[in-house]
């Protein structure tokens, strides 16, 4: 099973968090399923307009290319880590309350989310975590990365 994170750090920690076999130096914030890759780029296409493949394009990868491993060779799997462009990371801190009740409704009608039947309520109670998670990230100067693992 994958697993999402959002995590503050520094872009040159992101082969450490890669293989991290844990996330504890790292504030961070478990966001699979609902704000892994796509419905991040989503939701960033619902707060700025900006087209969706510019979005899911502007989000560099961090680690380097991964080696020849085999999925059981864990020691050596790289997890990709992506860089969130600084204007995304400020577009989800500073959304407005009435504009994440009209977003978690979007949200909640994407097709990569409405397997998991989340509750526009329930939405709008992580997308205010998300956006308390992003406004931490631009008060300490921090890089928003986002870890996807395996």
């Amino acid at each position: 099973m994958s697993d999402a994170f959002l995590i503050l750090g520094r872009t040159v920690d992101a082969l450490r968090i890669s293989k991290a076999p844990s996330l504890k130096k790292w504030p961070h914030l478990q966001v699979d399923p609902v704000l892994d890759m796509v419905p991040l780029a989503k939701l960033c296409v619902f707060l700025t307009g900006d087209k969706y493949d510019a979005i899911i394009g502007s989000f560099a990868n961090q680690t380097p290319d991964q080696p020849e491993v085999e999925p059981w060779d864990i020691e050596n799997l790289l997890n990709p880590v992506l860089l969130i462009p600084r204007h995304y990371i400020s577009a989800i801190a500073t959304m407005e309350d009435d504009q994440v009740t009209t977003l978690a409704k979007k949200m909640c009608a994407l097709p990569e989310l409405k397997f998991y039947k989340i509750d526009p309520s329930d939405m709008s109670e992580r997308l205010g975590r998300y956006r308390e998670f992003a406004a931490q990230c631009l008060k300490k100067k921090k890089s928003m990365l986002l870890l996807l693992t395996t």
